[in-house]
């Protein structure tokens, strides 16, 4: 069978730490970076205190490590409707760092993009 070689995908899960150059060394070129965002960054005293990440930390883990998508997920439910912060005020501060970032939800589906190159191999 010909075709076009199909390069890989890298896909990284980051959860429960706060931001660490670890994780940028991970998450480095990847296609899709997944990492929690469980606490605006309002609250990063609370996130620092509970080892867990603000959004602000997700998105300069994305943006240091060169990522193409971030994904946020794990969200504290402090930021449900009728709270001061909600959950579109994190998107907000995480998009200002990294604008292609969007937020995971129950039973949310992604495909992660192939690339294909110019020269048929057969």
């Amino acid at each position: 069978m010909c075709g076009a070689p199909q390069i890989g995908r890298k896909f990284v899960y980051c959860t429960d730490t706060v931001f660490c150059d670890g994780a940028v060394e991970l998450a480095e070129g990847a296609d899709l970076l997944i990492h929690e965002a469980t606490f605006s960054h309002q609250d990063a005293e609370m996130a620092f205190q509970r080892l867990h990440s603000t959004s602000t930390m997700a998105a300069q883990v994305a943006l240091a490590a060169d990522v193409k998508h971030l994904m946020m997920t794990h969200f504290s439910p402090r930021y449900a409707p009728g709270n001061q912060i909600l959950l579109d005020d994190l998107l907000k501060e995480a998009r200002a760092i990294f604008p292609n970032t969007d937020m995971a939800y129950d039973f949310l589906s992604y495909e992660i993009p192939r690339v294909l190159t110019s020269s048929p191999v057969c």
